[in-house]
């Protein structure tokens, strides 16, 4: 059981939280026992409790498990990545809530820098998936995430800083498909984040900076150079 929970942990870019461990760990226990699981793991120093609530796989550990996974269990590799997609999507929206609750908003903002580069690379993963796989439902279900996600943001958040970040992201994940259809839904979304950042006036953000670079790469893809 171990074996197969730090196999699914392994899956992390970086740091996670308790939340993000047990939603991962009970695929192959009991949401009671992942608690459990998760701490066997620490006294055995396979897994790192960096603070609170935040733990964190040792680089040499992920590899070593990752390049053992990768060929005696790959198909358990591929349903950890899943599920951690679908954690950090579904995550978007309780975030979006989070911002305009009471007296909540920083720790809105500070839960997602956290966990910026599980945001990123999981909608990778789901960018990946869905090209290779795009019929299982386990990557419609994950499409479902991020639409519902992505409405949420623009309803609750309106035009603010969190929504246009979001907007980005979004886009970025139909620029790296490069196809016409894909690239043309990611110039709408980049529009969209750049006019936001241009009424926030955060013209000058390193956000607003990259969004207008991936507009322009977007436009050169599709060969529009005037």
């Amino acid at each position: 059981m171990e074996q197969k929970a730090l196999v699914l942990l392994c899956v992390f870019p970086g740091s996670f939280n308790s939340d993000a461990a047990k939603s991962l760990i009970a695929h192959c226990t009991t949401n009671a026992q992942s608690v459990s699981v998760l701490q066997e793991l620490i006294d055995r120093s396979l897994v790192e409790k960096l603070r609170t609530c935040r733990y964190e796989v040792h680089q040499l550990i992920q590899t070593f498990v990752q390049k053992i996974a990768s060929v005696k269990d790959p198909a358990l590799v591929d349903r950890g990545k899943k599920l951690a997609c679908a954690h950090y999507i579904s995550r978007l929206a309780d975030n979006a809530d989070l911002y305009w609750g009471l007296d909540t908003c920083k720790q809105s903002v500070d839960s997602f820098n956290e966990d910026r580069h599980n945001f990123e690379y999981f909608l990778e993963v789901y960018a990946d998936m869905r090209s290779e796989i795009e019929d299982q439902v386990s990557v419609k279900s994950c499409k479902a995430f991020l639409l519902e996600a992505m409405e949420l943001f623009k309803k609750c958040l309106g035009k603010l800083f969190m929504t246009a970040d979001a907007l980005k992201a979004i886009a970025d994940l139909h620029a790296s498909k490069k196809s016409e259809t894909e690239l043309d839904k990611s110039l709408v979304h980049y529009a969209e984040a750049i006019e936001i950042f241009e009424d926030l006036e955060f013209r000058q953000s390193k956000e607003s900076i990259l969004t207008l670079k991936n507009f322009g790469m977007c436009h050169m893809n599709k060969g529009n150079f005037r």
